[in-house]
């Protein structure tokens, strides 16, 4: 079972560009990186303990 996004040959990687003092700019993105579906319709559903109704009101 093969997981990810498809690879796709149509866009080149930017040229790296050299900057010595920073360190994960340097690196190049070689696969896409892993998704998780986040339904945020609401904004509460996103969090890791969701407001009840009382607390949503007082916000």
């Amino acid at each position: 079972m093969k997981t990810g996004m498809p690879t796709h040959r149509k866009y080149r990687p930017f040229p790296p560009v050299d900057l010595p003092d920073r360190t994960w700019p340097g690196r190049v993105i070689e696969r896409a990186p892993t998704w998780c579906s986040v339904d945020l319709r609401d904004g509460n559903q996103a969090l890791v303990d969701p407001m009840g109704p009382t607390r949503k009101r007082r916000l």
